[in-house]
């Protein structure tokens, strides 16, 4: 799936470690130039959240068309401590987010946060691994798509609770929207315990926009166009919200809206 012509290749490795009892608020805003070259960009990630810390990640990917960007993320948690993980994936002729986390410690939380908004020839891809390896801790995810034009997107989330990790509450969920008869999104969640004191549940929907939604802004003076832009940024908004930096939720916010308007034609 790599264009032989690629004009620059990028290889990319950073490494985080987070010591006992810190509290981390880390933005990487990830982006390429519109332009005639085409790019590969090959970026690794290693996090190290050591007892009783809390890292908050926030990832945005803002790539040209021409841009393979594939991101490998290892996320290692010892006890008592919290990451808050978060990738707005905006644009990006073919984007692979791999997102590994390893609870290696008790009462552990990790909430995983996903957006992408993939549209025209743009291909969004996204796996997941949670693996929970010690008892008393909790996972929760949360993944979105709007997906326009002929784009595809896929979501492929796996859970690992192994036999020591008893007590483990784990959940997952992935919703989205297609937004065109041309659209294609693949989505495969999956379970598997070896414990048998534990809650987990996974789950995951499809659809298109609401005709009775549209209908009602419709009849209110609202233009289909902004009707349907107004209505997707609602059904995504439940992740921005999540961010607690004010001033990048809304700067996320306009930047979906941008895409989504794009993408109408407005």
């Amino acid at each position: 799936m790599i264009d032989v012509s690629i004009a620059s290749a990028i290889q990319s490795k950073l490494l985080i470690y987070i010591e006992k009892g810190a509290n981390v608020t880390w933005f990487d805003d990830l982006r390429s130039n519109a332009s005639s070259e085409t790019i590969l960009s090959n970026y690794v990630q290693e996090i190290w959240v050591e007892e009783s810390a809390h890292l908050t990640f926030v990832k945005t990917q803002d790539f040209a068309l021409k841009t393979t960007h594939v991101d490998h993320t290892f996320i290692f948690q010892q006890a008592n401590s919290q990451v808050d993980m978060f990738t707005f994936s905006i644009n990006g002729g073919f984007v692979r987010n791999n997102l590994h986390f390893y609870v290696d410690g008790e009462n552990v939380l990790s909430n995983l946060n996903g957006l992408y908004v993939p549209g025209n020839n743009e291909f969004i891809d996204s796996h997941t691994v949670v693996d929970h390896r010690k008892p008393n801790s909790e996972s929760n995810e949360l993944y979105k798509g709007v997906l326009l034009g002929n784009s595809t997107g896929v979501f492929n989330g796996k859970i690992f609770v192994r036999p020591d990790a008893q007590k483990t509450n784990a959940f997952q969920s992935c919703k989205n929207v297609l937004a065109s008869d041309k659209a294609t999104m693949n989505t495969k969640p999956q379970l598997e315990i070896w414990a048998d004191d534990v809650k987990c549940s996974h789950g995951t929907t499809t659809g298109q926009l609401s005709d009775e939604a549209l209908f009602y802004m419709r009849s209110r003076g609202i233009s289909e166009e902004a009707a349907k832009t107004l209505l997707m940024l609602a059904f995504v908004q439940q992740v921005i919200d999540k961010v607690e930096i004010p001033e990048l939720r809304e700067s996320i916010s306009d930047r979906v809206v941008a895409k989504i308007q794009q993408a109408l034609g407005i």
